[in-house]
């Protein structure tokens, strides 16, 4: 298959909005473990700074999806 899009970073950050005294309440961040294209083509790593090791020892999507749920869930938004 030819290279493709595939999210290779899942991160998300919960803010409390309150004027100037808003806040960063929590953070959420992972690798994801490209499956179609496990191999990251030179323009992703350089674009990213991304590393192969970064995506090999992560999880894939499925899995970090679930764990995203779980953060959300954690902080009461879902």
């Amino acid at each position: 298959m030819l290279p493709c899009c595939e999210i290779t970073q899942f991160p998300s950050v919960l803010v409390r909005c309150d004027g100037r005294r808003s806040q960063i309440v929590a953070e959420f961040d992972t690798f994801v473990r490209p499956i179609f294209n496990p191999t990251l083509t030179a323009f992703s790593k350089a674009l990213t700074a991304i590393t192969q090791n970064d995506v090999d020892t992560a999880p894939p999507l499925e899995i970090a999806m679930s764990r995203y749920l779980d953060w959300l869930r954690s902080h009461g938004l879902v």
